[in-house]
C-alpha cells in the first residue's frame, strides 16, 4: 500500500544499522548450471559453479549474493541491496523458488532467506528469458533448491557472527529422503537497544528468521512427488525523534515504528520422465501467504495480506529429429486484503522523495481478488548442427484490468565452430501493476500493464577448458510506465496515476571466467550501460535512479592447500544518483515544517563506489564429521562510500552542501558498510 513510506522508514532503520551487519550483495560472478532441455533453450542463462557461489568473498557463505557481482546487475545501498537487472528496478524482477513465485528471497536486513545447505543454483535470466516466464518486465532469478540426498541422517551446525542455524538431512527408507533448515539472525546479541543514530532510536534490533523443508519420494524410476515448505521473516522496531529525516519531512513520522513482514509458501509437485519418447510432464501446486504490518508515527498503520494458490502444468516431448517442443499453462488466484490507516500520497520513479506532509489521511479496509492465466509453447528447432531456432508464444490474461496479452519470443543461435557461438533473441513482455497503484481508493483500477521488448545480440568464446569468455549487447523498450500525477493535472480526483511514461535501457556487458584450475578460479564482469526514463505528459527525458554507467568485478579464490584457502572480490561501480534539494518553502498544512524544493531530478551523482573483500576458510575432516572456520572481511581498506545525502535539518553531524544544493539547506551523509570481520563456524556429523 503506502509504498512509499514504507522504503522511507525501512530505509531510515537501516540507517541506523549503517555499522557493518552483514555482507552486502555486492555480487559475484555469473553463470548458473542449468541442466535438462531448459538450460540447452536459453542462451543467456548465466552459469555460475555451486562451488564458487559457495566461496565467493564477502558473501558470509551466502551463496545467491553471487547474483550482485553479475554483470548488469547493480544494487541501490549496502544495507539494503535489491538487484537492479538492465535498467529496470528492483519490483520488476520476479523470484522463483523451485517454480514457485516467491513474496521475497533477500530479507531486509540481512542476506537471502536460503541456507547454502540446501540451494543448488541459481538462473538469472537477465533479458529476453523464455516463454515459459512471464509477469515480469525486469530479470528472473530462478531459485533452485537440492534434492535430499539418500543415507543416515546427517546434522549440520552453523554459527557466525552474523547468524546460527541448523540443518538435519537424512534418508528414509530406500525411495524417500528429506531435509530441513532453520536460520535465525544474531544481531540483537551485538546490538544494544536504545542505541541512536540519524535521529533514529533502536528499540528492538532487527531479527530475522527462515526454514526450509524438502520431501522428495520416488515412485519408480520415472517418477517422483515433492513437498516443498519455505518461509522468511523480518522484524524491527524504532523510535524516530525529530531530528530523523522522516519526522523532519513529515512530523506525523514521529514516534514508534513496527516493521513486520513474512511468508510462507507450500509446493507440491510432481515429474515423470518417459524414456521411450523422451518426454517429461511436471505438475506443480502451490499455496502461500504474505503478510506486511507497518505501524508508524501518530497512529497511522498499514496492513496486507495476499493469500495466493496457483496450479501449473508443463510438458516437453521430442515429436520429430531435431525438435524439443515446450508446452504449458498455469492459473493463479491471488486474495489480497488491506487495512490501513495512513497519510497516502501517489508516488512514482518520477518523484523524488513522496512526501506525506500535505498528503490527505485514509481510512480503508478493503479486499480483492486477482485472477491470471496464461499458456505457452516453444519449439526448439535444430535443423542442422550449426544453427538453432527457438520460436516461443505466451498468452495471458487477468481478470482484474481485463488486460490481454499474446507475446512472441524467438532466440536464433549459431555455433561457428567448437569455440565460438552467436546468438540473437528478442520477446516481448508485461507485469501487473503494483496493488498500491491500481486499488480504487489509493491509485488507478484503469490502468495497463507497463510492457516491455527485449534485444539482445551475443557471443561467446572458450579457447581453452580453463577459460571462457561472453560478451552481450543489449536494449529494452519501456512502455506504459506508471507516472504519479500532480493533484492539478489529475481531472479525476481518483485517478491518481496514468500509463503516461516510458522509458528505455542499452548497454553492452562483458564476463570473463577462469574455472578451477591449478587450485585458482575468478572471473571479470564489466558492464557500460545507460537508463532513463521519458514522462510523456511533459516530455522530459531523464536519467532513471539505478542507472549506473560503469560496473566492474574482480573476483579470484586460490586453494593453498586442503585445508585452507582465500579469496578476494573487487568492485567499482559508478556513484547513485540523487535529486538535489535547492530550496525550503512552508507546508500548505503545517506552517512550521519546511518542505524542500527540489531540482532536476537525478541530476547529480555520489562519489565512485569501490570496496575490497576478502574471504578465508579451512576446513578439516575427523573421524565424526567436519569442522569449518571460516572469515569474511569486508570492505578490507575501509572506504566510505556515501550512498546518500539526506535532508536532516535538527542533525549534529552536517557536511557543506554537496553539488546541486542550496547553499543554506542543511544536509547529513549516509555511509555504506565500513571495515569489518565476521566469523564463523560449521559442524558436520
Amino acid at each position: 500500500m503506502t509504498a512509499s513510506s514504507f522504503r522511507l522508514v525501512t530505509g531510515l532503520l537501516l540507517a541506523l544499522l549503517a555499522t557493518p551487519l552483514r555482507a552486502e550483495p555486492s555480487g559475484e560472478i555469473e553463470e548458473v548450471v542449468v541442466f535438462g532441455s531448459r538450460e540447452r533453450l536459453d542462451p543467456l542463462v548465466l552459469e555460475l559453479d555451486t562451488g564458487k557461489l559457495m566461496r565467493v568473498p564477502g558473501a558470509s557463505d551466502d551463496p545467491l549474493n553471487a547474483l550482485f557481482a553479475l554483470p548488469g546487475v547493480s544494487f541501490g545501498i549496502d544495507d539494503h541491496a535489491r538487484p537492479a537487472v538492465r535498467g529496470s528496478a528492483p519490483d520488476d524482477n520476479l523470484f522463483l523458488i523451485d517454480d514457485i513465485p516467491a513474496a521475497y528471497v533477500f530479507h531486509l536486513f540481512g542476506d537471502s532467506i536460503f541456507s547454502d545447505n540446501t540451494l543448488s543454483r541459481f538462473e538469472l535470466h537477465p533479458a529476453a528469458y523464455p516463454s515459459r516466464y512471464g509477469g515480469a518486465n525486469g530479470a528472473i532469478i530462478d531459485v533452485r533448491l537440492r534434492d535430499p540426498q539418500p543415507g543416515p541422517m546427517q546434522l549440520t551446525l552453523d554459527y557466525s557472527l552474523l547468524r546460527t542455524g541448523i540443518f538435519v538431512e537424512s534418508g528414509l527408507g530406500e525411495s524417500q529422503a528429506l531435509y530441513a533448515s532453520f536460520r535465525r539472525s544474531l544481531l540483537d546479541l551485538y546490538l544494544d537497544s536504545g542505541d541512536e543514530k540519524n535521529g533514529v532510536i533502536l528499540r528492538e534490533v532487527p531479527v530475522y528468521t527462515d526454514y526450509q523443508l524438502k520431501h522428495v519420494l520416488q515412485l519408480g524410476r520415472n517418477r517422483r512427488l515433492s513437498l516443498l515448505l519455505i518461509g522468511a521473516e523480518d522484524q524491527a522496531r524504532a523510535d524516530f525523534s525529530e531530528s530523523s529525516e522522516a519526522a523532519a519531512l513529515d512530523p506525523d513520522f514521529l514516534g514508534p515504528a513496527m516493521v513486520d513482514q513474512r511468508f510462507d509458501s507450500q509446493g507440491l509437485s510432481w515429474d515423470s520422465y518417459d524414456s521411450a519418447r523422451d518426454a517429461s510432464m511436471r505438475w506443480v501446486l502451490a499455496h502461500s501467504r504474505q503478510s506486511t504490518d507497518f505501524d508508524y508515527g501518530s497512529r497511522q498503520f498499514v496492513r496486507t495480506r495476499l493469500e495466493r494458490l496457483q496450479l501449473q502444468w508443463e510438458r516437453s516431448w521430442r515429436p520429430a529429429d531435431g525438435h524439443d517442443l515446450l508446452l504449458g499453462a498455469s492459473l493463479t488466484s491471488d486474495r489480497i486484503r488491506y487495512d490501513l490507516d495512513a497519510k497516502i500520497e501517489a508516488c512514482s520513479d518520477f518523484d523524488p522523495d513522496c512526501s506525506t506532509v500535505d498528503a490527505p489521511r485514509l481510512r480503508l479496509q478493503d479486499g480483492k481478488r486477482i485472477g491470471e492465466r496464461a499458456l505457452h509453447v516453444e519449439d526448439h528447432w535444430k535443423p542442422d548442427e550449426d544453427w538453432t531456432l527457438t520460436l516461443g508464444l505466451r498468452g495471458s490474461a487477468d481478470d482484474y484490468l481485463e488486460d490481454r496479452f499474446l507475446e512472441p519470443r524467438l532466440r536464433l543461435e549459431r555455433q561457428l565452430n567448437e569455440r565460438w557461438r552467436l546468438f540473437a533473441v528478442w520477446g516481448r513482455y508485461h507485469q501487473l501493476p503494483a496493488i498500491d497503484r491500481i486499488l480504487p481508493e489509493v491509485g488507478n483500477p484503469a490502468l495497463d500493464s507497463p510492457r516491455s521488448s527485449h534485444f539482445v545480440l551475443g557471443m561467446r568464446h572458450r579457447p581453452s577448458a580453463a577459460w571462457d569468455w561472453k560478451m552481450e549487447l543489449y536494449y529494452k523498450d519501456m512502455d506504459k510506465l506508471v507516472l504519479s500525477l500532480e493533484p492539478e493535472d489529475n481531472l479525476n480526483a481518483v485517478q491518481r496515476y496514468s500509463n503516461e511514461a516510458s522509458g528505455r535501457a542499452y548497454g553492452l556487458e562483458l564476463l570473463v571466467n577462469r574455472n578451477e584450475v591449478d587450485d585458482w578460479y575468478g572471473w571479470l564482469s564489466l558492464s557500460l550501460s545507460h537508463s532513463e526514463r521519458r514522462n510523456e505528459r511533459s516530455g522530459e527525458t531523464l536519467p532513471f535512479y539505478y542507472d549506473r554507467p560503469f560496473i566492474l568485478n574482480l573476483v579470484a579464490g586460490y586453494r593453498i592447500n586442503a585445508l585452507w584457502s582465500v579469496g578476494g572480490r573487487w568492485r567499482v561501480q559508478s556513484g547513485g544518483l540523487y535529486t538535489p534539494i535547492v530550496d525550503l518553502e512552508r507546508s500548505e498544512t503545517q506552517p512550521g515544517v519546511f518542505k524542500p524544493v527540489y531540482g532536476e531530478l537525478n541530476s547529480q551523482r555520489l562519489p565512485v563506489y569501490h570496496r575490497l573483500d576478502l574471504h578465508i576458510e579451512r576446513k578439516r575432516r575427523y573421524a565424526w564429521g567436519e569442522l569449518d572456520f571460516y572469515s569474511d572481511i569486508l570492505n578490507l581498506y575501509g572506504q566510505e562510500n556515501i550512498q546518500a545525502y539526506r535532508y536532516a535539518p535538527d542533525a549534529t553531524e552536517r557536511v557543506d552542501p554537496p553539488p546541486g544544493y542550496g547553499p543554506h539547506v542543511p544536509v547529513a551523509t549516509e555511509v555504506g558498510i565500513t571495515s569489518f570481520v565476521s566469523l564463523g563456524v560449521r559442524l558436520r556429523f
